[in-house]
């Protein structure tokens, strides 16, 4: 529990609140000032999927237990501050106490579950130094409370070392009577901490059945005990904060991608199986349980010396079968706004890491008595590295090896390296805006940070006008609904201005009495602007992301045209810094302002004639323009300053290409790929080649094979692909290729044209139809390709 203490505690406060945090911590901060469970406090509304989660009170969020906020609000009774790292300090303590706490009582569970002559320590000791359980304890959010009362019920559950027929039959004696109630508040206390897992709890209880020593009377009486507990409990929740009557919007189209002809049962199958088997992969991938160490469970069966260790095999059975059931149950209950991928909700079953943590500790111990230097060594792999879970197979967002260094070693280093996060700058930059600047944030959900740390702004978006609310709580303020909202400032990530730019155009152009508000981009935050201290270690970044990190998008900041802090000194830009200039510069090619971006590149290569991205990018744009001379100028300084630049080869190779320089785009787009031969745009392009050239279809067929190796979904290598299938006749084999693509990108106007064409080669003329019905509505219908389409239309139609 110490080493867990230190290990939780050291750089807690390194990083602020992400979103679900700043959400549970802004309910205590109301909870505190006005005594109970609110969001909305007068000025801001922690108004989540557009006051969708919200009932008419705008009280508690309905899905969302209340007894975290309790805790979050606790530890900002004992440990009040006013700095950013003290709200974050006193926001997060109480669920680590819970965490640490979680420690021991793994211990006084696995004594109990195992027998007194298991080494009841090990599991503890591999749940203290595991990553993965470290960053989700450090959150202030229900993940520690999950654990601890999971624990806590199972802790009862258990009957322990000795037969329950050794007490005489007394089914209602003082001490089954304590066991009877401590397991009731317990499975209260794991309900009010988060329904999902305490759903679990209580579907997997069951199956301790398997352990003969469960099938007891007493057990009975208790499961019904806990039962009985939990319905009443769930009927007081149904009348008082339905989690059903929250309004999301989502369907289940939205939300998986599933084949066009599937019946809805089948959509909600497939998303199913999916997500099922997400949470699987996702257990080691995660780093929650060690899969690699399952198969030492049947060792106690294939070797007579292990006979004794049959028992606890067994045992360790069953917690392997908890884990599939939890999985099982995770995959059905994940809310249909979630469970998008490409990786399952894993928050949803951090307290699998403790069953994962027994397991893994269990059969160390079966390995100790079959070969003790064989369990020494599983034992280090199991703390030191990822290699057992297996954690290696899922691919690092901060860009590190994916199995070297340790995380735990990543872990202990970020504590003691802190870097600037994307919500850390946001909050930098709102803190030094005056009251009553209505912001608003894009993507929504980013809001709560500065929500949270900045309450004296207004902040957007939180309400739709079609929500109601209760009469007593008055007109709410115009800047709150989204649809009325005129921010002052708003904050975009740079890949989406010129899409948000857009549609406030198209709203402007529906409601008649509404101009388009005119929005300058005035500044650029320098961090990347999406979440990286999120606890799932994937997307975790331990350090500043190392692969090409400045490349990644940051965020815009835009103004307000005649709005009061048009001029503000902090939304203004340094002029003097190259970075900045460049930033702009990137930020105004998001927005297709061409020219001002171009500017904006040269006055930073003005001030650094070494700014390698200044180059890049600037090339870049050349290219896009047509100006092949100009833009391998600055490519080819961008490999003169960093040879290993895969993007300056990738685009000296599409110039060359355009230029109809075969021999040296191909030799550029190797070089590419010697850089990272998983570009999947540089087979593509030899493929391109490929075709231009005596017997290139079936070479660039050769191509564009790799490049779906390394990149499955790249849906410019199927199409292509389909199309040389088509022909040569394939036209099945073409047809898959084109409804693969689909499946990727349900709107890409090739695949559906091309997916038309052959489906009416087939002689499905109402798929043909349908199809390039679809491709048609996506382009001119005076243009080439829309002509051609309309002829494809007319012969069907008049053929049938």
């Amino acid at each position: 529990m110490l080493l867990a203490t230190v290990l939780a505690l050291v750089g807690l406060t390194n990083h602020l609140f992400w979103d679900d945090e700043a959400n549970t911590a802004s309910y205590a901060r109301n909870l505190l000032r006005f005594g109970r469970l609110t969001a909305w406090d007068g000025t801001n509304l922690v108004g989540y999927a557009y006051g969708g989660a919200l009932g008419p009170d705008l009280g508690q969020e309905l899905r969302v237990p209340a007894l975290p906020a309790y805790v979050a609000a606790l530890g900002m009774i004992l440990f009040d501050g006013t700095s950013l790292k003290d709200l974050t300090f006193s926001g997060r303590i109480m669920f680590v106490v819970a965490g640490v706490l979680s420690v021991g009582l793994l211990a006084i569970w696995t004594r109990r579950y195992f027998g007194r002559r298991f080494p009841w320590y090990l599991p503890s000791l591999i749940l203290a130094v595991s990553p993965a359980y470290l960053l989700y304890i450090r959150n202030c959010r229900y993940y520690a409370l999950g654990v601890m009362f999971t624990l806590l019920v199972w802790m009862f559950w258990v009957p322990g070392v000795r037969r329950f027929h050794a007490a005489r039959g007394r089914l209602f004696d003082s001490r089954s009577l304590l066991r009877y109630a401590g397991a009731a508040i317990a499975v209260l206390l794991l309900i009010g901490s988060h329904y999902l897992n305490a759903a679990a709890v209580l579907v997997t209880l069951p199956l301790f059945f398997f352990d003969r020593r469960f099938r007891q009377p007493r057990q009975y009486v208790l499961l019904g005990a806990i039962y009985a507990a939990a319905l009443l409990y769930a009927g007081w929740i149904l009348l008082t904060a339905n989690p059903f009557a929250a309004d999301y919007r989502a369907t289940i189209d939205a939300t998986l991608q599933s084949p066009q002809h599937a019946t809805l049962w089948g959509r909600y199958a497939i998303r199913y199986a999916t997500n099922f088997w997400w949470f699987l992969r996702d257990l080691g991938t995660h780093e929650f349980f060690p899969w690699c160490l399952v198969p030492v469970l049947v060792l106690p069966w294939l070797f007579r010396r292990l006979r004794g260790a049959r028992r606890l095999s067994r045992r360790g059975g069953v917690l392997l079968a908890v884990v599939v059931a939890n999985s099982a149950l995770a995959a059905v209950l994940t809310p249909p706004d979630m469970g998008l991928g490409p990786t399952a909700e894993m928050r949803y079953v951090v307290p699998l890491i403790a069953v994962g943590s027994a397991v893994g500790g269990l059969a160390v111990v079966i390995l100790w008595r079959l070969s003790r230097p064989m369990a020494a060594m599983a034992l280090l792999l199991l703390v030191a590295t990822n290699l057992l879970y297996p954690g290696f197979i899922a691919k690092r967002f901060d860009g590190t090896r994916l199995c070297w260094p340790p995380t735990l070693y990543r872990y202990v280093a970020e504590a003691f390296h802190d870097y600037p996060t994307g919500t850390e700058a946001m909050v930098d930059l709102l803190e030094q805006l005056p009251p009553g600047t209505t912001v608003r944030v894009f993507p929504g959900h980013m809001v709560y940070p500065a929500m949270f740390y900045v309450p004296k702004l207004h902040y957007c978006d939180q309400l739709s006008t079609s929500k109601k609310t209760n009469e007593e709580l008055g007109p709410m303020p115009e800047y709150l609904f989204k649809e009325r909202a005129r921010p002052q400032v708003w904050l975009v990530p740079s890949p989406y201005v010129q899409q948000k730019l857009s549609e406030l155009e198209d709203l402007a152009a529906l409601d008649p009495g509404r101009t388009a508000d005119s929005y300058t981009l005035k500044s650029t935050l320098p961090a990347y602007w999406q979440y990286t201290s999120k606890p799932e270690i994937p997307w975790h970044a331990f350090s500043r992301p190392t692969e090409d990190w400045y490349r990644l998008p940051f965020m815009s900041v835009l103004v307000l045209g005649g709005s009061p802090v048009q001029d503000h000194p902090a939304l203004r830009h340094d002029p003097h810094d190259a970075n900045t200039l460049y930033r702009m510069g990137l930020a105004f090619a998001n927005t297709l302002q061409k020219d001002t971006a171009r500017q904006w590149l040269q006055e930073a290569l003005k001030i650094n004639p070494k700014h390698v991205e200044a180059h890049y990018e600037l090339g870049t744009l050349l290219l896009l323009e047509e100006q092949y001379g100009s833009a391998i100028k600055h490519l080819d300084t961008t490999l003169k300053l960093e040879p290993d630049h895969w993007g300056a080869c990738l685009n000296i190779g599409k110039a060359y290409l355009a230029q109809g320089r075969n021999e040296q785009a191909r030799q550029m787009f190797w070089r590419a790929l010697e850089i990272k031969p998983e570009l999947a745009i540089a087979h593509y392009n030899l493929g391109n080649i490929a075709l231009r050239e005596p017997g290139g279809p079936e070479r660039a067929i050769v191509h564009y094979r790799k490049a779906l190796e390394v990149n499955p979904r790249y849906v410019p290598a199927h199409v292509n692909w389909g199309i040389l299938l088509f022909q040569q006749g394939k036209i099945d084999e073409a047809i898959a290729h084109y409804r693969a693509a689909l499946r990727i990108n349900p709107f890409h106007l090739q695949a559906h044209a091309s997916l038309g064409m052959a489906l009416q080669k087939r002689g499905d003329p109402d798929g043909a139809r349908r199809h390039l019905q679809q491709a048609l509505d996506r382009v001119p219908p005076d243009s080439v390709m829309g002509k051609q389409l309309q002829a494809a239309l007319k012969e069907i139609n008049g053929s049938s």
